[in-house]
């Protein structure tokens, strides 16, 4: 690719990503679902929203610019520099967040910390960071690109369906934990100090609330699932396929426990959000693993079917019985004494043309046939 092509999609590339990123931040705060609280859970929930938002600004803008345009060079190693100047590029328009989050954080006040507004811009900065290797994934995977919008449209329409659930029940615009929705009218509160890494126990399981347990795992299984599935289907690197899942739930998980890696106090739901988003990275591992390999075997299934289909087989040659996966060999009818053998369907005779002339060779210039000459009648004899 030329320089000017280069510089333009670096340029689109860093624009884009301040540009999706400040989108983001407007359906939240418009909607609600993003708001500066001063209680623990409220300011965990802000600070997950706020990776949240960076890292997928700087994949999403990466991956459309480099999808925009069109690269000339084939060499792998000018390959790979131009999709790490796109992430690159991309990251530094994603810090366009940093002053979006930072600026409305800076007004409150909460006992968590005594300097919101540079904790807010450097958990922003650390969502950019994230977003920069993402973005050098799923611009060399495609399976991984599917995984990371489809778990991006899927969660924050989750978060626009629990704000609607929530103003029709009357309680209004709240702010929503990512990865949440609670189903219950019952609001109840974790007393239990929760550790995101922790291993499950006796205090795990009583944290956990199941709805949301549910609709978490099974999201990101199915997810994982049907993202790879067309990848797979297109003969894509398997390793790659099966690997792709862990994309979108890696994201979720790290946006959760780098907000609150210890949370109590908080609301049930949003404690067990914490505690299933690492298990959530297996689930969705789990439905690409199962998409790699139904792909991979439905080939072979087919190929290997077509050859014993369409082999001609000789008359007294071995055959396999289809239901028993027997061996036989078919007897042949014995020929008895003065009878002949059966013969061979003779081949329809060709018949021959009427005019036995052969036709004159071609040579290329017109030829005129010339008319015989008519015979001369015979002289009368004279008298």
């Amino acid at each position: 690719m030329s320089a000017r092509g280069w510089t333009g999609s670096v340029a689109v590339a860093a624009g884009m990503a301040a540009g999706i990123g400040a989108a983001q931040l407007g359906v939240g705060y418009g909607l609600g679902i993003i708001g500066w609280l001063g209680d623990t859970a409220g300011w965990a929930a802000a600070l997950a929203w706020t990776v949240w938002v960076a890292a997928l600004s700087v994949a999403g803008a990466a991956l459309t610019a480099y999808r925009r345009t069109t690269t000339v060079d084939t060499t792998p190693w000018a390959r790979g520099l131009w999709r790490a100047s796109v992430a690159c590029a991309a990251a530094l328009g994603g810090l366009a967040v940093v002053p979006l989050t930072a600026l409305p954080a800076r007004e409150v006040s909460t006992a968590v910390t005594f300097a919101p507004a540079w904790v807010v811009g450097w958990y922003a900065a650390a969502g950019a960071l994230i977003g920069l290797v993402l973005a050098i994934v799923v611009l060399s995977v495609r399976a991984a690109a599917a995984n990371l919008i489809a778990t991006a449209s899927w969660w924050w329409l989750v978060a626009v369906l629990a704000v609607v659930d929530a103003v029709a029940g009357g309680r209004g615009l709240v702010p929503t934990q990512l990865g949440v929705w609670r189903f219950t009218q019952v609001e109840s509160v974790s007393d239990v100090e929760a550790v995101a890494l922790d291993l499950p126990g006796s205090g795990w399981w009583q944290s956990i609330y199941l709805p949301g347990a549910i609709l978490m795992l099974g999201a990101t299984f199915l997810i994982g699932l049907l993202a790879a599935w067309p990848a797979g289907r297109r003969g894509d690197s398997r390793a790659a396929v099966a690997l792709s899942g862990v994309v979108g739930p890696v994201l979720l998980a790290a946006a959760s426990v780098l907000a609150a890696p210890r949370l109590a106090g908080a609301p049930a739901e949003q404690v067990s959000a914490l505690l299933i988003a690492p298990y959530a990275v297996i689930a969705g591992l789990a439905g690409s693993v199962l998409a790699a390999v139904l792909t991979a075997a439905r080939p072979a299934t087919s190929t290997s079917a077509e050859p014993a289909a369409s082999a001609p087989t000789a008359p007294g040659a071995p055959l396999v019985e289809p239901a028993t996966g027997q061996i036989y060999t078919p007897k042949l009818k014995p020929v008895e004494e003065g009878e002949k053998p059966a013969e061979e369907p003779a081949s329809p005779a060709i018949p021959t043309p009427r005019n036995k002339r052969r036709p004159r060779p071609a040579t290329g210039r017109a030829t005129v046939a010339e008319k015989p000459e008519k015979s001369a009648k015979p002289e009368e004899p004279s008298a």
